[in-house]
């Protein structure tokens, strides 16, 4: 048997959740850390909120048969690029399944979920089918984790709060594989993530906050790094929707330094060799001397511990 006050009480919360509810759209590429992450946000909005994604698929290749040349490259030490790159792909897949089994949506899952017309397939995040779907959905929050560089035609079109997660510490760590650069350049101590805003260059839009890894142990490696601070971004974008939510006042700090912005072609089998083979004892100097090394960390920002 309800009560009256009990009815009244259910009514109050549920308006109280529509008057809270939310407008986020997601947009990410098409690996299993970008599945995650959209797994992740629906697990926690899915039933308070209304949600879309943008999945850019520029980076997803066709399945072909590889010719025996093809698979010999790719597997013997003779032509050093395709080897090593290679070889560290799989590790990365390896990780990556790993960690994210059983933990994932699938594609399908997701479009029977939301709808299929709440699901966006493009190899261009820039191009007006994109831009068409931003319009129609007119989100109060855009969440960003990889894909392309957006240019201004898409981010003219955002009228809405946009926090994009990047797998380092920004400006000092700009662009992709930030966690294979820590690794290399022996700072363990800066392994990291920041959590921006949106703009048209490499990941120098203004930042909400950074934030450090201090979970490490010695049997991690560049992917299991990855995932650990994807777990940590993942956290802080909650804690940002949630406070857009109350409507506090969420400012972001410009970027006053320029850093370093590394690239994919600065990766090569060298330097592949030389983390594949350092990592193990980096990580073990890192955790010996940690309290002293951490205070050489650049300045954490947060807006949400701001006054």
């Amino acid at each position: 048997m309800v009560y009256s006050y009990q009815k009244e009480l259910i009514i109050i919360v549920l308006t109280v959740d529509k008057l809270l509810s939310m407008k986020i759209l997601i947009s990410c590429n098409m690996g299993l850390q970008h599945f995650y992450f959209v797994s992740s946000i629906l697990q926690k909005y899915f039933v308070s909120d209304e949600i879309a994604i943008i999945f850019q698929t520029h980076l997803v290749s066709k399945k072909q048969k590889k010719s025996f040349l093809q698979r010999v490259i790719n597997h013997i030490p003779v032509i050093p690029y395709f080897y090593f790159i290679n070889r560290r792909e799989r590790k990365n897949k390896l990780e990556y399944h790993r960690y994210y089994k059983g933990k994932i949506l699938s594609l399908h899952e997701i479009q029977n979920r939301l709808g299929s017309e709440k699901v966006l397939l493009t190899k261009n995040i820039n191009s007006e089918d994109a831009t068409s779907f931003l319009k129609k959905f007119n989100p109060d929050v855009f969440i960003l984790q990889g894909g392309k560089i957006i240019k201004d035609n898409f981010i003219n079109n955002l009228n809405c709060q946009t926090f994009h997660l990047h797998s380092g510490i920004v400006p000092w760590y700009r662009g992709g594989k930030s966690t294979f650069w820590n690794i290399y350049n022996n700072r363990i101590q800066d392994v990291g993530v920041t959590i921006q805003d949106i703009d048209s260059g490499i990941d120098t839009g203004k930042i909400y906050i950074t934030d450090y890894i201090n979970d490490i142990d010695e049997k991690d490696n560049e992917f299991t790094l990855f995932i650990k601070i994807q777990e940590k971004g993942l956290y802080w974008i909650q804690e940002l929707i949630e406070s857009k939510k109350l409507n506090k006042n969420i400012k972001a700090n410009k970027v006053e330094e320029k850093g370093f912005n590394y690239t994919s072609s600065m990766i090569t089998p060298k330097k592949i060799l030389f983390v594949e083979t350092n990592t193990r004892s980096t990580i073990k100097k890192y955790l010996r001397i940690k309290e002293e090394l951490n205070k050489t960390r650049y300045p954490i920002i947060n807006c949400l511990l701001e006054k």
